[in-house]
Formats: C-alpha cells, sequence, structure tokens
C-alpha cells in the first residue's frame, strides 16, 4: 500500500506541549559506530528547550559508557494510534553531566512534575549503596515534530 504524503510538520508551540506531556521517550547514545537506545524519563523545560534526567547507575553501566562518549545525542517521543492520529518529534543536542546542588533541586522539580516514570520512586530514594545517581541534560538545538494532517 502506497501512502503518498503522510503528515505534516507540527508548530513549535505544538512540540512544546507534546514534548512538556510526554515525560519519557527513547533516548539515543552512540559509542563510535554503536548506538545505544534506552527508554528514559524526562522533564522539559520550553524556554531553554533543555531535556532534564536523573540517571541511576550500577556499578559497571553501559549507559555510562555511552553517556560520556555520545557528542549527539537524541531524543525520541512519539505516540501512534493509527494513521490518522500520531505524532512524532525528534530533538538532537549536547548531553551534559550536572553537579550543581542548586541546579539539581530545579531540575528535580522539573522532573517530578513532568516525567512518566519507568522507574519506581522508592528506588530513586532507597539506598544508592549499589547505585550510583546523575542528573544529566539534554541541551536541545534541533527539534522537529510531525503529526497527522
Amino acid at each position: 500500500m502506497v501512502f503518498g504524503h503522510i503528515g505534516r510538520e507540527m508548530t513549535d508551540e505544538e512540540v512544546d506541549e507534546v514534548l512538556r506531556s510526554a515525560g519519557h521517550g527513547l533516548l539515543s547514545l552512540a559509542n563510535q559506530s554503536i548506538a545505544y537506545g534506552i527508554p528514559m524519563s524526562y522533564g522539559y523545560e520550553t524556554d531553554s528547550r533543555t531535556f532534564v534526567m536523573e540517571f541511576l547507575f550500577q556499578t559497571e553501566s553501559k549507559k555510562r559508557t555511552f553517556l560520556v562518549e555520545t557528542t549527539e545525542a537524541s531524543m525520541c517521543v512519539y505516540q501512534w494510534e493509527d494513521r490518522s492520529d500520531w505524532y512524532s518529534v525528534i530533538a538532537s543536542g549536547s548531553m551534559y553531566r550536572v553537579d550543581d546542588d542548586e541546579r539539581i533541586q530545579e531540575m528535580a522539580t522539573v522532573l517530578g512534575e513532568q516525567c512518566s516514570d519507568i522507574a519506581p520512586w522508592w528506588l530513586r530514594f532507597s539506598s544508592t549503596r549499589d547505585r550510583e545517581r546523575a542528573w544529566y541534560e539534554l541541551d536541545a538545538t534541533s527539534v522537529a515534530g510531525y503529526c497527522a494532517d
């Protein structure tokens, strides 16, 4: 079946609304020529087009290795109901680790208000003896969205 033209480009306002309300997506990282995609909860700051994320790492962590090696990450947020009801937004940019306590508090507030959390909250606040906690921002320099007509 040939579909021809499908969908339309979303406005900046529509893109921002999707990113504020979805709260989760697929974060793609890369280590040289090897790609690594992980489901990720996030908060989204509209004014700066910044995704805020908290990572919990085990002692040996593939995520940590890829975060360090990635020069440009992407976040894919999408929903598909059927051919007449769907959207897809892809944002890309640099990932930065955040260590400033004041900024982390701001990020935690945004994350708590917006994320669709994959990990249970008790895990975030339980003993981190076997896990390291780290906060990262994805500074989106490119954002594009498409949706059904």
